[in-house]
């Protein structure tokens, strides 16, 4: 790092930023030409693509040829469950591909819970709220589908008596925050024949495969400490913001070297 000019010095202190664009990418490449909003929970500069070239292009006009193969998934499942009587909890950090994943899910009522709907609990009754979408997922037997941003859930949710499947569309390298997200439906009360179900969505060839060994690496460590092997119970912090969405240097060096056998491809 002592070696490192301004520019790369400036370039390492992005590299957040640079996985949460490859983690877009991963999920549905439509993200990477959204313009940056202020109700999102994550922070920072929109991806700049050159105006008017053949990758503008590409990336805005994406939507008209596909349903991004995660999202598409993601529907496919929640939609097999509603026919089964069950209920879905669906995770992005992205709020795009929650808003796309409300539209394709109209069917089924879907409640939202991101950083631009609100927490308030004597709000004016039709105002859309976290704890109004909570409660109409709870009891609402027409609300099938719950789609969730984890800095959004608060640890104090709990959903283990209404919703047994969690499916992610993504998850960043914070392990704290994916296992957190799991206390949602997998706590003590449940019977002993009730099984949770918990279904990642990994993109082969991408990021995803990389946050996904660094998490299992983190769970392991965790489940050390803890004595707990199956992490079957664990209580976590109150705390909408579990920082950055790296926090390790091993995570570093999984983007990095990810970027190396990509540009060598």
């Amino acid at each position: 790092m002592f070696d490192l000019d301004r520019r790369d010095s400036a370039m390492f202190s992005q590299m957040g930023e640079v996985a949460m664009y490859l983690l877009q990418a991963a999920s549905s490449p439509r993200l990477l030409a959204q313009d940056a909003d202020p109700g999102r929970a994550y922070r920072y500069p929109p991806l700049a693509i050159p105006p008017g070239s053949r990758l503008a292009h590409i990336v805005e006009s994406y939507s008209q040829h596909e349903i991004a193969p995660k999202i598409a998934q993601a529907c496919a499942m929640a939609r097999e469950n509603a026919l089964a009587g069950e209920k879905t909890l669906i995770w992005s950090n992205f709020p795009d591909n929650l808003l796309d994943l409300e539209q394709q899910l109209s069917g089924l009522a879907p409640a939202l819970i991101y950083g631009a709907i609100p927490s308030i609990n004597d709000a004016p009754i039709g105002i859309r709220t976290r704890e109004r979408e909570l409660e109409r997922f709870r009891n609402d037997p027409q609300c099938y589908v719950l789609l969730a941003n984890p800095a959004a859930m608060s640890e104090g949710v709990s959903l283990h008596q209404t919703c047994h499947h969690a499916i992610y569309v993504d998850r960043t390298f914070n392990a704290g925050q994916y296992l957190q997200s799991i206390d949602r439906i997998h706590r003590l009360g449940l019977a002993q024949d009730v099984v949770t179900k918990v279904t990642l969505l990994v993109t082969e060839g991408t990021i995803d495969e990389r946050v996904s060994r660094r998490i299992e690496d983190k769970t392991r460590r965790l489940a050390r400490i803890l004595a707990d092997n199956g992490l079957a119970q664990m209580a976590l912090p109150d705390d909408e913001d579990f920082g950055a969405p790296i926090d390790e240097p091993a995570d570093l060096e999984e983007i990095l070297r990810h970027l190396q056998e990509s540009w060598t491809r």
